[in-house]
């Protein structure tokens, strides 16, 4: 296991390095503007995995990220997509991260 701050770059690409695998958890939740470390960090955790040649890159999200209405019974998907609009900045930091990570 190795472990990289989340706000720091150079941190990551030093964990990722000589991985085959790579479980991505960790997420801030402390104050308004987390999003955008949300975000940044999925960024840098992604990318140096990719930059090192991990083979498989697992994210964990929320599951805030799929719903819009938390009493349905709806069976989720890959394909379930919340809207960020009124979501609080950590939901929005995970689903721009999502979008980012369908690029990969």
């Amino acid at each position: 296991m190795f472990t990289a701050k989340l706000e720091d770059e150079a941190s990551w690409k030093a964990a990722c390095k000589g991985c085959t695998y790579v479980i991505h958890c960790a997420s801030p939740w402390w104050d308004e503007g987390y999003g955008d470390l949300i975000l940044a960090s999925t960024k840098f955790v992604v990318n140096a995995a990719y930059e090192c040649g991990v083979k498989r890159f697992i994210y964990t999200s929320s599951y805030e990220t799929t719903y819009e209405d938390p009493d349905s019974a709806t069976m989720f998907t890959e394909d379930c997509k919340a809207d960020s609009s009124g979501k609080d900045s950590y939901v929005i930091g995970k689903i721009e991260s999502e979008k980012y990570l369908e690029m990969f």
